[in-house]
């Protein structure tokens, strides 16, 4: 469970945020200036939805639910009055009718605009799961020293008895020679300084995950429009949003989620959902690969 010594989420639990897109310190990637922005919401809205099938429609084990994160980031981003996420969430309140009732929208009531706080993944996964009344086990990983002060001052701990177990460290390394089973996985690399090198590394993620997690996603981004993005595989699951390449703060021309594992698959009963909400975005929605019932 969310640990009771750990503060709720607030604006007073977030590093002070910066204006400039992109920011890096210590050599190492800093999602906050980007922090909710279109990508964000994709991968967001995509693990939510994830993560209900598992708990709802599939067979919860014995024991705690055992999440697993290569690269957390900060755990809550305080949103500045300029941002990515005008064109994120900023696009999204009021959510559309149909989406009203996804978990993703009932959390970014957390968020509130400028001034407003974004939780990161895994805290979305931890408020859900709590709210849900199942009790869970954690670990996470990132190599930023920023994160790691930001993580120590939350409370978090190394211990493997914590709930919540953080480990500083590239999350990749942490996975090479794991022979522990997972019930959902999040790969989200920064793909910077080397894109390449991350590129490769989740695909050998891949092949280390699909046996041992019920259902792991990874995000990667397009860089073009004609970027093929990551190698789907038999059995696995491109969900992607293209927006083009005249966005003005990013690099990027769009982003997916691969999704792999046991039970890996978004049924295409969602698919509109999932139209809706790029629409909303200002994107196209396309998905690679099986399309599971």
């Amino acid at each position: 469970m969310w640990p009771g010594s750990w503060p709720r989420p607030g604006p007073g639990n977030c590093p002070p945020p910066s204006n400039a897109v992109g920011v890096r310190s210590w050599n190492f990637y800093e999602h906050g200036p980007r922090a909710g922005n279109r990508g964000d919401v994709w991968k967001h809205f995509l693990l939510l939805t994830t993560l209900e099938l598992l708990t709802t429609r599939g067979e919860l084990h014995p024991g705690p639910f055992r999440y697993l994160e290569t690269h957390c980031g900060q755990a809550l981003h305080l949103l500045g009055k300029t941002g990515a996420w005008r064109e994120g969430v900023g696009r999204l309140q009021p959510p559309p009718a149909p989406l009203a009732g996804h978990p993703y929208f009932k959390l970014l009531g957390l968020v509130g605009g400028a001034g407003g706080v974004y939780p990161g993944s895994w805290v979305q996964v931890a408020l859900y799961l709590q709210a849900r009344g199942l009790e869970f086990r954690m670990r996470l990983y990132d190599a930023s020293p920023r994160v790691q002060r930001h993580m120590m001052e939350l409370g978090a701990s190394a211990s493997p008895q914590a709930a919540i177990r953080f480990l500083p460290g590239d999350g990749f390394s942490g996975l090479k020679g794991s022979k522990e089973t997972w019930d959902l996985a999040l790969v989200d690399p920064p793909f910077w300084p080397d894109p390449e090198r991350d590129h490769n590394e989740c695909s050998k993620a891949m092949g280390i995950l699909e046996g041992s997690c019920r259902t792991f996603l990874i995000w990667y981004p397009l860089f073009s429009e004609r970027d093929p993005g990551l190698r789907v595989g038999a059995g696995r699951q491109a969900l992607e949003i293209a927006w083009g390449e005249d966005e003005t703060a990013s690099s990027m021309a769009g982003c997916g989620v691969l999704l792999g594992g046991k039970e890996a698959r978004i049924p295409q009963e969602l698919f509109p959902c999932l139209e809706l909400l790029a629409l909303r975005l200002g994107a196209g929605f396309r998905c690679k690969g099986s399309e599971r019932a």
